[in-house]
C-alpha cells in the first residue's frame, strides 16, 4: 500500500504578502483577443490571483514511501512532444519544459495541454531526479490559456488549452543543486503514472539568437510551395534564425520545400494532431476546424505556446506569423536594426513590456498585381502585389508581435497573453512609421466585411517598401526553386 508523508515547504512570505497587496490595489483590465487598449501609454501593469502561476511562493511537497516505478529506467520511455493522456481523465498533455527564468522564487516545470470540459480535480506533479529513485511530488497550479471575453461559452463544449505549472522545491540542498529530469502527472500524490515527460536541461552561459518564428498547424491541400519559398527567404533576409512549423497536412510539393529547409537547419517541422476524440483524418479534421472556429482558435494556442517554450533559452524574441504575413521595417532592412533604434529611443521598454506589437495593413488580391518589372515571376506574390489599403487597422487590431522570451509566461496569436512578471504590461504598440505588418489576403476577413469594404477596400495606395528586398529575394528564391525542380 502506498503512503504519503506531507512535508511543509517554507514559502517566501514577504513576496506572497506583496503579491496579495498588489492584487488588492490593482484593477485588472482584461484586453480583447484582437484589440488592445487605445491608450497604449497606460496599459495595465496588473496581476490577478490567476496570474500567480509564474511565481508560486508557498508550495506543499510530498514524498512517497514506496513507488513501483523508479527512475531512471522509466524516464527514457518519454517523448519530447505528442499528445499523452497521463491520468484517467480527459487531460491531454502535448509537451513539458523546465523553466528557471523567474528570478525571485521557485523554478517551474510547465506542461502544455488541453482539458476537455469543466475539470475541477487537482493534478499532482511527480518530479523525477537523476540520483533520486523516488519522485518529489507537488500540487500543480493550472491556468487556462484563454480569456472569456474572446468566447465565453459552456466549458463542456470545448477542449480547453492549459498551462499546468509545477513549482520546483528549492529549499533542499540536494534538490536545489540539480534540475528535474522528467515529470509525470497523477490525480493523487503517490499514485503511479505510466507516462513520463522528459525535461531538457537548459543550457548555461549561451548567447541567445535574436528571432525565431512560430507557424501554427499548416493545413493546405493546394500547392503553396512557391509562395512558401518566397515567404521563407524573405524571413531570412529580415534576420530570422529559425522557424518552427507545425504540420497537419500539406501538398507533397509544399512538404518537399519544408524538408529542404529542415535539412539546411533553418526550419524545424513538428507534426501535430488534435487531442482526444477529435477527428484526425485530414479531410474530416479540416472540415471540423472550419465548422468549429472557436475550437480551432483554442487549439492554436498549443503549437504557439509549445514553440515559445522551445525557444526561451535560445532566442530573445519569438514571432507568431502566418504564411500571408510579413513584418517590414520602414527605415531599416532587418528587425535587429529596427528594434535597436526603438529601444534606443525607449530605453525602458524592454523591461516594461512582454511584447511589441506591429501595426497591421492589408494587401488584398483584388487590388491586383502592380509590379511592372518583367524580371519578377508571376509566382512571386509578395513582390508583385504592391497596392495596400490606405488605412491601417485600428490600433491593436490584427497585430503581430515581437514577444520577449525573458518577460512572457504564455502567448496567443497577437501578443503576450500573460506576462511573466506582475509589473510587466502585455504589449507596447510600435509606430507605423517604424515598422508594418504586411498582411496579404485574398479577401476581407470574415466577420468584418462591412467595415473592411468601407475602410480598407475603398481606399488604396501603392507601397514600394518591399522592393528594397527585391534583388536578393529574386536571387535566393529562384535558386531554391531551380534546385528543387519545382517549375
Amino acid at each position: 500500500m502506498l503512503q504519503c508523508l506531507r512535508i511543509p515547504f517554507i514559502g517566501l512570505v514577504f513576496l506572497s504578502m506583496f503579491l496579495l497587496l498588489y492584487v488588492f490595489l490593482s484593477a485588472d483590465r482584461i484586453l480583447d483577443g484582437t484589440k488592445l487598449s487605445r491608450d497604449f501609454k497606460t496599459l495595465p501593469y496588473s496581476i490577478t490571483m490567476q496570474y500567480i502561476v509564474a511565481y508560486a511562493a508557498n508550495t506543499q511537497t510530498y514524498t512517497c514511501e514506496t513507488f513501483s516505478v523508479n527512475f531512471p529506467k522509466s524516464i527514457y520511455n518519454s517523448t519530447l512532444y505528442g499528445w499523452k493522456s497521463p491520468v484517467n481523465e480527459p487531460v491531454f498533455i502535448f509537451s513539458a519544459f523546465f523553466d528557471n527564468r523567474y528570478r525571485y522564487t521557485n523554478q517551474q516545470v510547465r506542461l502544455i495541454g488541453m482539458i476537455q470540459g469543466d475539470f475541477k480535480k487537482s493534478l499532482y506533479c511527480q518530479l523525477w531526479y537523476k540520483n533520486i529513485s523516488l519522485p518529489i511530488v507537488v500540487v500543480s497550479e493550472m491556468r487556462e490559456m484563454w480569456l472569456d471575453i474572446w468566447n465565453k461559452a459552456d466549458h463542456s463544449q470545448f477542449y480547453r488549452p492549459y498551462l499546468i505549472n509545477c513549482p520546483v522545491p528549492q529549499d533542499d540542498p540536494v534538490l536545489s543543486s540539480q534540475t528535474p529530469q522528467g515529470v509525470s502527472l497523477s490525480l493523487r500524490p503517490c499514485t503511479n503514472s505510466s507516462i513520463f515527460f522528459k525535461l531538457d536541461v537548459p543550457p548555461r552561459n549561451v548567447t541567445k539568437h535574436k528571432f525565431a518564428i512560430c507557424v501554427k498547424s499548416l493545413d493546405f491541400q493546394n500547392d503553396v510551395s512557391f509562395r512558401l519559398i518566397e515567404w521563407l527567404e524573405l524571413q531570412f533576409l529580415l534576420g530570422v534564425d529559425e522557424l518552427t512549423i507545425y504540420l497537419f497536412n500539406v501538398h507533397p510539393n509544399t512538404y518537399k520545400v519544408l524538408l529542404y529547409y529542415e535539412q539546411l537547419g533553418k526550419v524545424v517541422i513538428i507534426p501535430i494532431t488534435l487531442p482526444g476524440y477529435l477527428p484526425n483524418t485530414p479531410l474530416e479534421r479540416t472540415r471540423f476546424l472550419h465548422e468549429n472556429i472557436w475550437q480551432k482558435r483554442r487549439h492554436e494556442l498549443i503549437p504557439y505556446n509549445d514553440c515559445f517554450y522551445r525557444h526561451i533559452y535560445t532566442h530573445e524574441f519569438v514571432v507568431l506569423l502566418d504564411l500571408d504575413e510579413v513584418i517590414i521595417p520602414v527605415h531599416h532592412k532587418t528587425w535587429t536594426r529596427m528594434l535597436r533604434q526603438v529601444f534606443k529611443e525607449k530605453t525602458q521598454a524592454i523591461m516594461k513590456y512582454s511584447s511589441f506589437a506591429v501595426p497591421n495593413v492589408y494587401f488584398f488580391d483584388d487590388f491586383g498585381p502592380s509590379n511592372t518589372n518583367r524580371g519578377v515571376p508571376s509566382y512571386m506574390h509578395i513582390l508583385r502585389f504592391l497596392h495596400r489599403s490606405e488605412h491601417f487597422t485600428k490600433p491593436g487590431f490584427a497585430v503581430k508581435s515581437f514577444i520577449s522570451t525573458n518577460n512572457t509566461l504564455a502567448v496567443f496569436n497577437h501578443y503576450a497573453l500573460f506576462p511573466l512578471y506582475p509589473h510587466t504590461a502585455r504589449t507596447m504598440l510600435l509606430n507605423e512609421s517604424e515598422v508594418r505588418l504586411h498582411h496579404y489576403r485574398s479577401k476581407c476577413p470574415s466577420g468584418m466585411a462591412d467595415d473592411c469594404l468601407e475602410n480598407f477596400m475603398k481606399y488604396r495606395r501603392k507601397d514600394t517598401l518591399i522592393l528594397k528586398y527585391q534583388k536578393e529575394l529574386l536571387m535566393k528564391a529562384g535558386r531554391v526553386i531551380r534546385e528543387l525542380s519545382l517549375r
